[in-house]
């Protein structure tokens, strides 16, 4: 079945349409619930108490000054400062934390210490290959590595993804402009679809060990994306765009966006925001202004795994009747096969549990 998303922007004044009836698949029956209640709405004065117990588990804060609402500056611990530090954080074999300091437009690394200093970018905005902060990045959304010590960029600003090696270096393997370049260059008065998709707010990204690939959300092209970082090989995997191969650059804010699950060539999503990819290479979706966490299977199957579709106060319970108010992330657990998430605007972290 197929809906049509509510109308667009960030906030609570996002309206939402009633999605239709849709066909589910799934092995098993999955259970949501909040593992950070936060608070879902503002009426809610005195929330449940929360318990304490000893899990094993404590949260210290590694770096940051939690006394400034942002800044920019290296050192050790709460002396270090960011600004809007993305999505998606990036651990090497080494233990060393990579963020994308989007705020700062740069690339910080944080030791397991607790000492941050910058690896690539600088204060301004711009798009500049080079050798460590001689370079320029634009609103850097998220950050993944590979074994081999390489980060992966979503530059977010400058709808492009970027490399750094072990040594500093930066180079954009894919953007706007090498896409036209690798483009054959037909007569004017012929069409053809374009090889290569454009990039338009690429965020989310990750390397998958499994088959060396990179996946990522193609946010304001409503579309995911996976591409071989050394062939530059590269494909909408799901979402507008996908098998035929006819793209539309920058799209308005709401072109081609919309609710379709099915086959990956004929589905829609609305603005995904971050993947993540499980053992079986099914690609998990933040579909954030649908409301959904949605899958790609293996094969080229879209379905949906969690929630409505309803923008709304956080309701715990069987996945499909779940609600969320602007899913902006998720992660996968190897070990249990629970998916978390976070609720954006009911201040919550939750994760989807298999019975």
């Amino acid at each position: 079945g197929a809906g049509e998303a509510g109308s667009l922007g960030p906030g609570p004044k996002r309206s939402s349409q009633v999605l239709g009836e849709c066909s589910i698949l799934h092995d098993r029956t999955l259970d949501i619930e909040s593992i950070f209640p936060g608070t879902s709405t503002e009426e809610e004065q005195h929330p449940a108490p929360i318990v304490p117990h000893e899990n094993g588990f404590h949260v210290t804060t590694l770096a940051g000054d939690p006394t400034q609402g942002g800044g920019f500056r290296d050192g050790r611990g709460t002396k270090a400062m960011f600004s809007e530090p993305g999505g998606p954080l990036a651990i090497d074999n080494a233990g060393f934390v990579y963020v994308a300091d989007a705020g700062n437009n740069r690339i910080r690394k944080i030791t397991p210490d607790g000492e941050t200093t910058t690896i690539a970018g600088m204060e301004y905005r711009g798009q500049a290959d080079g050798y460590g902060t001689w370079t320029l990045f634009d609103y850097p959304n998220a950050v993944d590595a590979d074994p081999e010590g390489n980060l992966y960029v979503a530059d977010t600003g400058n709808h492009a993804i970027r490399k750094i090696t072990p040594k500093g270096f930066t180079t954009t393997l894919y953007s706007n402009q090498i896409s036209a370049e690798l483009e054959p260059k037909d007569p004017p008065e012929t069409y053809l679809p374009r090889r290569f998709p454009p990039l338009h707010r690429p965020c989310g990204i990750e390397f998958c060990k499994s088959d060396g690939l990179l996946y990522f959300a193609n946010s304001g092209a409503h579309n995911v994306i996976k591409m071989d970082p050394r062939t530059l090989e590269i494909r909408v995997i799901a979402g507008h765009g996908a098998l035929s191969r006819v793209y539309t650059i920058f799209p308005k804010h709401s072109s081609n966006a919309g609710y379709v699950d099915g086959a990956a060539w004929l589905s829609l999503f609305n603005q995904p925001q971050d993947i993540t990819v499980d053992p079986t290479g099914r690609v998990i979706i933040a579909d954030t202004w649908n409301d959904l966490i949605r899958a790609v299977s293996p094969v080229g199957e879209v379905t949906r795994v969690s929630g409505t579709g309803l923008p709304d106060e956080a309701r715990d319970g069987i996945a499909e009747l779940a609600t969320y108010f602007g899913v902006f992330s998720v992660a996968f657990d190897p070990h249990e096969g629970r998916i978390f998430m976070s609720d954006k605007y009911n201040n919550r972290i939750r994760s989807v549990n298999p019975d």
